[in-house]
């Protein structure tokens, strides 16, 4: 229920939820990787390119691999992202 009660507080107060999902577009795994003790900073630079991609493509971090960044640097060259 508390939970609950945060997601509430959070939308009655406007706040953005963005830098609190972006760790977890990265890291699915997360939490698990957390609760086995993981310390220290994740893997998610906060560059936002996954959210450029928001309604045209899948839900995905666009940094995992060269190979990603070559497409999204393509894409958003041609003008393929709104």
């Amino acid at each position: 229920m508390m939970a609950a009660l945060g997601v509430l507080n959070m939308a009655a107060c406007n706040c953005p939820i963005q830098p609190l999902a972006r760790p977890f577009i990265r890291e699915p795994d997360l939490v698990r990787k957390i609760e086995a003790g993981k310390r220290g900073l994740v893997e998610c630079v906060s560059c936002n390119i996954c959210l450029d991609h928001e309604g045209t493509h899948g839900l995905k971090c666009w940094r995992l691999s060269n190979r990603d960044l070559a497409e999204h640097a393509w894409l958003r060259f041609t003008g393929q992202l709104h």
